[in-house]
C-alpha cells in the first residue's frame, strides 16, 4: 500500500501512529486492530517512511 500526501504532517503521523510512537500500549492495541487492521486495510509486516524519495524512517506494524 502507498499514502501519500503533500503537507508534510499526515503521512509522518499516520508512520508514527502505525509504529505505536504516538500511543500507549493499549491505545495502539486498540488502534492496529481496529483502525489500521480493520478500517485501513493495513497487515502486518514492516513500513516504511520515505520524503523526496528518500527512506526517512522503517517500522514493524506487529500481528497481534
Amino acid at each position: 500500500m502507498i499514502l501519500w500526501s503533500d503537507d508534510n504532517i499526515s503521512i509522518s503521523m499516520i508512520f508514527n501512529n502505525l509504529t505505536g510512537q504516538n500511543f500507549k500500549a493499549d491505545e495502539y492495541k486498540a488502534y492496529i486492530r481496529n483502525i489500521a487492521f480493520g478500517k485501513m486495510g493495513f497487515v502486518p509486516g514492516t513500513i516504511e517512511l520515505y520524503k523526496g524519495g528518500i527512506l526517512i524512517a522503517s517500522g514493524i506494524i506487529p500481528a497481534l
